[in-house]
């Protein structure tokens, strides 16, 4: 009698335990509410789900829209965040996470057994067993704690995977515009290089010039043909960067932006507690706190079925040859002899005590990216500052006097060329240092909203100059 009503309790807890798991849901909506304010409150940006056709259709209308006129950066960033099939993509294992955590509020499933023995002699005997492992009763809590330590791991890194993906378009239409700004400029000078060498062939017809300066000056016209080149490949590949960004194709690439970089912005970034702040903030320790949580769970649940692998408790029945029925309970253990479980518990240490390091060397990283980028701000800042307050006015004094001189036939036209050449070169330099800043700016409203930047900002130059020097002529 105690034996049935001990039966009866553990079919009780089971169909309890079966009942609250099933009103677990697997919607995803929770924690991606949760990584959508998450952004929100660290870089202002809104994140867009499309789950249904009706919801993709109206966000490609609105893309539709914002391609109409010239594309801003944050019309740029909300396009590559909602339209990015990438992106939509990764929300997706937040149901994988989400499920998960369903399913560790599972049972085991129970095993049933059944065995038919004949005989010649028309006798038989039918063996029935239903057993359960009720090491999945005592390890549901560590598996719960277990899976919810992975669904903040998933929230982490998808997170971090927003952040860079926001910050890759900003750096992305940052240098599509320098490039555009740099091909009008690199244009110019093609047009100057032409002009003078019309103006050398005419003097070489005249007798004038030697062919050597001729030849120089056709030299000089082909290089800056090919900076040219360079420089609308250089157009080209940036918007294609853009438009894999923003998950554009077919006629929605055909859109523009604004030409010019920005001005250096006057207010400065206040650098006070940078490394505090970038430590607190940083997905990157969070994402690696979250791994050694998770570690830490799965070297609990090491700990115990390495020792007790699985422990099978229920109820057999027999069939005798004389029609009686003989049951009683039925128990089950592996025991761990051959394999007693210590290089899986030594694993899952090894793996833990990695995830600590991990979570050091990450802060030293984070406080060393922030000091080398707050240098590289100020060395742009003051290289910017250079340009515009003293290398350019001066650049554009000497083409002034250049040309008051021309005028007076005291310099001779290719000297004039020449020196407007530089004024231009000057100013290609001033692009290349902006673009050079707003990457930086960039880098370290990464590091300050939680992320590392993937790798270093590109700081070469746009496409450099030719100095012209041979054959200035003295005509």
């Amino acid at each position: 009698m105690r034996t049935k009503k001990r039966l009866a309790g553990v079919a009780f807890l089971c169909l309890s335990l079966f009942l609250l798991g099933s009103c677990a849901t697997t919607d995803p909506d929770q924690p991606y509410q949760e990584v959508k304010a998450n952004i929100k409150d660290r870089t202002g940006q809104e994140l867009s789900w499309q789950r249904s056709k009706e919801a993709r259709r109206q966000m490609a209308t609105r893309v539709q829209e914002m391609l109409q006129n010239g594309l801003t950066l944050n019309e740029a960033v909300a396009i590559g965040l909602a339209n990015n099939r990438r992106i939509q993509g990764l929300y997706q294992e937040l149901g994988v996470a989400q499920a998960g955590v369903v399913q560790a509020q599972l049972l085991d499933n129970p095993h049933f057994g059944f065995a038919y023995l004949g005989s010649p002699s028309d006798l038989y005997k039918i063996e029935l067993e239903a057993v359960f492992n009720i090491m999945s009763l005592f390890l549901m809590p560590l598996r719960q704690a277990l899976a919810e330590a992975q669904m903040e791991q998933t929230r982490c890194r998808i997170s971090k995977m927003v952040l860079g993906q926001i910050f890759a378009v900003q750096r992305a239409y940052i240098t599509l515009q320098a490039h555009q700004q740099a091909f009008k400029l690199l244009r110019r000078v093609l047009m100057s290089s032409e002009a003078a060498y019309e103006m050398a062939e005419r003097m070489r017809s005249a007798g004038n010039i030697t062919k050597l300066e001729l030849l120089s000056r056709r030299s000089l016209l082909e290089e800056d043909r090919l900076a040219l080149s360079s420089a609308s490949l250089a157009v080209t590949q940036s918007r294609e960067r853009m438009n894999s960004l923003m998950g554009l194709w077919g006629e929605d690439v055909v859109w523009h932006l604004p030409e010019n970089l920005p001005p250096l912005p006057e207010e400065v970034l206040d650098k006070e507690h940078l490394e505090r702040r970038a430590i607190e903030a940083s997905l990157d320790i969070a994402l690696a706190k979250s791994e050694l949580k998770v570690a830490a769970r799965e070297l609990g649940i090491t700990n115990v079925t390495s020792i007790i692998p699985e422990f099978n408790v229920g109820a057999a029945f027999e069939r005798e040859e004389d029609d009686t029925w003989l049951g009683g309970p039925a128990f089950g253990l592996q025991v761990p002899i051959f394999d007693p479980g210590h290089a899986k518990r030594s694993r899952a240490n090894a793996i833990v005590a990695q995830r600590w390091e991990s979570i050091w060397a990450l802060a030293v990283e984070v406080r060393a990216e922030v000091r080398q980028t707050i240098r590289r701000l100020n060395v742009m800042r003051e290289q910017a500052h250079y340009y515009e307050h003293s290398f350019l006015p001066l650049r554009k004094a000497m083409t002034h006097q250049a040309q008051r001189r021309y005028n007076g036939m005291f310099l001779g036209v290719f000297e004039l060329l020449m020196i407007k050449r530089m004024e231009i070169e000057a100013s290609v330099g001033y692009v290349n240092t902006l673009k050079n800043y707003w990457l930086a700016h960039s880098d370290m409203t990464e590091i300050l909203s939680g992320r590392l930047p993937i790798k270093p900002a590109d700081s070469t130059m746009i496409m450099p100059v030719s100095s012209g020097n041979a054959a200035d002529g003295g005509h």
